[in-house]
């Protein structure tokens, strides 16, 4: 027996590297999710930064009344640490 049995169940083994890729898999779905994978969550990490650093610029403009000014320069810092993230993830990717 090749696997192991868990609950009544065969199990296979699990390969050597897992990182490894398959040869099998050279132009299957498996390879385009592994290779598309570090871009799928990038639209929702730079909405997410930006809208913090609106969020957190909103909060202190209420805190010290100074309406408009802490707002933007929230959003500014959040397009910036964004834009940031998004480029450290595009090039150290590899293609």
């Amino acid at each position: 027996m090749v696997g192991s049995r868990i609950a009544g169940s065969l199990v296979p083994p699990l390969p050597e590297d897992p990182r490894q890729s398959d040869p099998r898999d050279k132009d299957s779905w498996a390879r385009a999710v592994r290779e598309a994978g570090p871009y799928l969550g990038i639209g929702t990490s730079l909405a997410v930064t930006v809208a913090c650093g609106v969020y957190v610029g909103y909060k202190a403009d209420e805190r010290w009344g100074t309406t408009p000014a802490l707002t933007l320069t929230g959003a500014v810092l959040g397009i910036v640490v964004a834009m940031v993230g998004f480029f450290r993830t595009v090039m150290t990717t590899k293609p």
